[in-house]
């Protein structure tokens, strides 16, 4: 199976007394499937579009954020091109699933913030003198045992982002999740844990959060549904940590927040069911033959 989708994206705005400015863009869209044999498969998709700055980005008009910050726009900015496409091979066996992927996302272009020092103030603006590559090499695998009861899922994978232009900047971190479900009667318990991730943004600059990990276990029957568990709960402080560093500014921020943190939870639910109306009765089907109706 393959499939084609054209299309175009007309942007056009104007800012302030600036020129107003019409640009046309291609967006393609390209999907595929190969069946290479009964119990495996090759699948693909590849994109084409456009990422459009913010009026606000582009406007020149100063912003005084504080006594000693002020945020201007730049008129001069380019429309980022977008390339994201990615290609997978999957394996499907009685109790095993196994699968490869490679993904990447690329923005020609790419608007991204910029700091400066003028006049004893700090200026934020924004510049487009770079690309974003961001690729990711996996392998996944699901394993069903005894009689499906036990289930295991692993994906491993490399993430590469790669920044150039006046900010130069490389990441390249590995990535883990893993995940298991086992039930019995009417007990079930499932756990996971996700290993600590790093990103790179060109709007945030760099991310960095801790190890995610949790259990559960549920009893249900006859309606009744009781489950209990836990995320996080050892450790210190699941804060979210990002950082940057341009020619004339740094930051360094922690976020504390109660959803990613730890936490211990209760779940009880009870299901109605109120029945339905039934309704029988004999219908007698002429089987002769001109009521067109195959025997065996």
């Amino acid at each position: 199976m393959m499939s084609l989708q054209l299309g175009f994206d007309v942007n056009t705005y104007k800012v302030n007394d600036e020129k107003r400015v019409t640009k046309l863009w291609p967006r393609p869209r390209l999907n595929g499937n190969i069946q290479t044999s009964g119990s495996s498969n090759i699948a693909f998709n590849v994109m084409m579009g456009t990422v459009s700055p913010q009026l606000s980005m582009l406007n020149g008009a100063e912003q005084y954020i504080s006594s000693y910050e002020v945020m201007r726009g730049n008129p001069g900015l380019a429309t980022g091109k977008l390339i994201q496409g990615n290609v997978s091979y999957g394996k499907y066996m009685r109790n095993v699933r196994l699968g490869a992927y490679v993904f990447y996302k690329g923005v020609i272009d790419q608007a991204r913030n910029w700091y400066m020092a003028e006049g004893g103030k700090l200026v934020r603006t924004y510049i487009t003198d770079g690309d974003y590559h961001s690729y990711t090499l996996g392998l996944s695998g699901v394993f069903m045992l005894l009689g499906n009861s036990l289930q295991l899922k692993v994906d491993a994978g490399l993430n590469n982002i790669d920044m150039t232009g006046s900010l130069r900047h490389s990441l390249h971190t590995p990535v883990l999740q893993t995940a298991v479900y086992y039930s019995t009667g009417h007990f079930s318990f499932s756990g996971y844990y996700n290993t600590p991730r790093k990103g790179l943004d060109p709007q945030t600059g760099y991310l960095k959060t801790k190890c995610d990990y949790g259990l559960t276990a549920a009893w249900g029957n006859k309606g009744l549904f009781v489950q209990i568990g836990c995320r996080r709960i050892f450790g210190g402080k699941d804060d979210v940590r990002s950082y940057y560093g341009y020619a004339d500014y740094s930051f360094n921020r922690h976020t504390l927040s109660r959803t990613s943190g730890q936490a211990v939870f209760v779940n009880v639910s009870y299901s109605f069911d109120f029945g339905r109306k039934v309704k029988r009765e004999s219908v007698n089907i002429n089987k002769g033959a001109a009521s067109g109706i195959l025997k065996p």
